[in-house]
């Protein structure tokens, strides 16, 4: 064994493990804790390593060095230059084994929906929360002891509140800081569109008691989610991508088809990528007119009950379409629709992740609370 080789070691070893834990903790903060907590036990390896020198062969010795001071100089470079190896091990692992969050069954109406009084974890490398599902199949909000009435929230996961609490996603919190008088009944779900959001109304509208307001969040994904469009409704069926690869479940999930006949939709019942045969070359356009007529019959059936609609613009990341879409304002102006303009509410979404942080659900809320319209609706009396 070459002369000082034990010093050597044993002093890389402390310096290591003192610099690492120092600047974790004085300049990286804990987004790359891990990383640096695994070089500060390299270094504590490397001091192990100097006091067995004696003891073990120098061939394995050297070996092992040569490791552990590979992966004390891989792992700080790949986190100085944005690339955590433990986050992307952690990706891999959900990939490989996503877990079952368990709220969600098939449904002969919706294609899929949520189980009355489940709960699941939705687990991410960036993130767990909990998702509770009340009696009725919705996303639990708190009761007053007497409601004046019950508001509804239509829409996708940016109503259900996908990657946030409970508590944090806004029905809730129009729930507890604005309408504490009211049950604000939260109808949204991952991977709902305008279609699922017909089918709601239409079933809120046979209740004895008839909602106070109906609200509908929309975002423009929702037109890709109104029609049979083939990749969509196998990806309902299949693992899900990278974002949505921990929301897997392995209940059997179908979409809502609907078709214009005589001028009037006609809800055709629920199909699965087996009962689809190529997509039509008209796609696009009966995306459009499918999602354009579905907003113009919600105006219609809740005016019919003289139940109030109000349609919510969203906001979306930045890197997601900002513009309305033209069949959105002719369907609101055609319509005679009240909405809301909420993107300004983007306060930042989650990480990880690009739905709505509890910030801008908050925001949401207070853009919709503070709505002269909606306070009309609510307050008139």
């Amino acid at each position: 064994m070459p002369k000082g080789f034990q010093w050597i070691l044993l002093a890389t070893g402390l310096g290591a493990a003192f610099f690492c834990y120092a600047y974790s903790v004085f300049f990286v903060g804990a987004h790359w804790s891990a990383t640096y907590t695994a070089c500060v036990s390299l270094g504590g390896a490397l001091v192990l390593l100097s006091f067995l020198v004696r003891l073990i062969p120098f061939s394995l010795t050297t070996f092992l060095a040569s490791a552990l001071y590979t992966l004390l100089i891989l792992l700080p470079t790949l986190a100085a230059v944005g690339r955590d190896p433990f986050h992307a091990l952690e990706n891999l692992r959900l990939r490989l084994f996503p877990p079952k969050v368990g709220i969600w069954g098939f449904d002969e109406t919706f294609g899929f929906s949520h189980i009355p009084g489940s709960q699941g974890v939705h687990t991410t490398s960036a993130y767990e929360v909990t998702y509770t599902i009340d009696d009725k199949g919705f996303r639990v909000t708190p009761t007053p002891e007497n409601p004046k009435g019950r508001i509804v929230c239509l829409g996708c996961s940016f109503t259900f509140g996908t990657g946030v609490e409970d508590w944090e996603c806004y029905p809730y919190f129009l729930a507890t800081r604005y309408w504490t008088e009211y049950k604000v009944r939260n109808r949204g779900a991952t991977a709902y569109g305008t279609a699922h959001a017909y089918l709601g109304l239409l079933e809120e509208l046979k209740e004895e008691e008839l909602p106070k307001l109906v609200l509908y969040g929309w975002i423009h994904l929702h037109k890709h989610r109104n029609y049979i469009r083939k990749g969509w409704v196998a990806h309902l069926e299949n693992p899900w991508t990278e974002f949505e690869q921990p929301l897997n479940i392995n209940d059997y999930r179908k979409h809502p088809h609907f078709e214009i006949e005589n001028d009037r939709l006609a809800f055709k019942g629920v199909v699965g990528v087996d009962d689809l045969d190529e997509d039509p070359p008209d796609l696009k356009e009966k995306e459009v007119e499918i999602s354009r007529r579905l907003i113009e019959e919600m105006v219609r059936v809740s005016r019919e009950k003289g139940v109030p609609f109000v349609v919510v613009i969203l906001p979306v990341p930045d890197d997601f379409p900002h513009d309305l879409p033209d069949y959105l304002t002719e369907a609101l102006q055609s319509s005679g629709a009240c909405w809301i303009d909420a993107r300004e509410a983007n306060r930042g979404f989650v990480a990880g992740d690009w739905h709505p942080n509890p910030e801008t659900h908050a925001a949401i809320a207070d853009f919709i609370a503070g709505a002269t319209t909606v306070k009309e609706i609510l307050f008139k009396d």
